[in-house]
């Protein structure tokens, strides 16, 4: 007799889990969501694969290899998720600031975890919080635009940054409104320009 363990490794059901998942998360958001792999380990770590989410537009925001969810909490009743860290493996991450509202092309997805509805308005359900307390990223690339800016052809352009070879250990993050702290354990990086950081760590 199989075990509710058992029966979550079987693949049928892992791809079963993976395809209602992107339907749901397409559905709520309303853009595509794609998974193409799910892995649930004994501890109910996650591990997500083929991984993509596009904004309102069509433009990818996320296009992962991979990624693993170390769960915490789970607190259904007060919709609370308490993640020990989130690792991405091979992910491409676009993130722009659009020229025609100087919204962020993610600002959807805050309004939809913070209950506000499109118009701005909160939603009458509570909504889902959040915490993270790690970020692990290996092999990723990280390209941001504000398209509200032209082009700066000296230097870092810092309205149009494209880091590939990105490696990040970043641990005790703490969310409080506009501010984020944590301990930088390792980065590395690589930027358009040329600017490299082979290895970088800190404490706050």
């Amino acid at each position: 007799m199989l075990s509710i363990y058992g029966i979550l490794r079987t693949t049928a059901v892992q791809s079963y889990l993976a395809a209602r998942a992107a339907k749901y998360l397409s559905e709520e958001l309303g853009t595509r969501v794609q998974i193409g792999g799910l892995d649930i380990s004994w501890f109910f770590d996650i591990v997500l694969e083929q991984v993509v989410v596009d904004d309102k537009s069509g433009r990818s925001i996320l296009n992962a290899q991979r990624i693993r969810l170390d769960l915490g909490k789970l607190d259904r009743k007060n919709k609370y998720l308490g993640i020990y860290a989130v690792g991405l493996t091979k992910a491409e991450i676009n993130l722009t600031r659009n020229a025609s509202d100087s919204l962020m092309n993610f600002e959807f997805i805050v309004d939809y975890f913070s209950g506000t509805d499109s118009t701005g308005k909160k939603s009458e359900s509570k909504p889902w919080k959040i915490g993270i307390s790690g970020i692990g990223m290996k092999d990723c690339i990280l390209n941001y635009s504000d398209e509200r800016k032209p082009h700066s052809l000296a230097g870092i352009d810092y309205d149009y940054l494209s880091i590939s070879a990105l490696n990040l250990d970043l641990r005790r993050l703490v969310i409080d409104g506009d501010s984020i702290s944590g301990n930088i354990i390792y980065l590395s990086l690589r930027e358009k320009s040329g600017f490299v950081v082979n290895e970088f760590s800190t404490e706050c």
